[in-house]
């Protein structure tokens, strides 16, 4: 058996409701992007990323936060950066 990293952890304990964004891009176009999605960019992001994005979501999570504001966050970025 494989063993669970933060993130699975995490999205298994936080139990987080589907959400789906909707994000425009810099020429106007509209894309529709589920946190489900968001949630495999960042299981799949480099060892770098992956440890500020741990930071980022510990601290919500202590404070009590809303974790889908962060991820529609990287979702706005992923989009600027891909379209």
């Amino acid at each position: 058996m494989a063993k669970k990293d933060f993130f699975d952890v995490f999205f298994e304990e936080k139990k987080i409701p589907p959400k789906t964004f909707e994000v425009k891009d810099k020429h106007g176009n509209t894309h529709f992007i589920d946190n489900e999605f968001v949630i495999s960019l960042i299981k799949s992001a480099s060892q770098e990323e992956k440890k500020q994005i741990e930071q980022v979501l510990r601290k919500i999570d202590f404070h009590n936060g809303d974790v889908n504001h962060f991820l529609e966050h990287l979702a706005k970025g992923y989009i600027a950066t891909h379209f």
